[in-house]
């Protein structure tokens, strides 16, 4: 990734492809979320309630919403 040593140490959790927003979501354990647009070749920190949220689980529902899951913080909607 073009700025991969942007973000530090990032231990991936989990792995979601958006079908709907068309990129790779990124679970980390110290970064929270993020996300990676292979169109844009851009990779970015997505904005969280809690600093750096351990993201344990994000599922997408038929209707093309996105739900997450981490410790400490919850479940909750991505609104993107």
């Amino acid at each position: 990734l073009p700025d991969s040593t942007t973000f530090g140490r990032r231990d991936i959790t989990k792995l979601m492809w958006d079908v709907v927003g068309n990129r790779l979501l990124i679970g980390t354990r110290y970064q929270g979320l993020l996300q990676y647009r292979y169109k844009t070749n851009a990779l970015e920190k997505l904005p969280s309630a809690h600093e750096n949220p351990i993201i344990n689980n994000i599922a997408q529902t038929a209707d093309g919403k996105i739900w997450v899951n981490s410790f400490a913080g919850g479940i909750y909607q991505l609104r993107n």
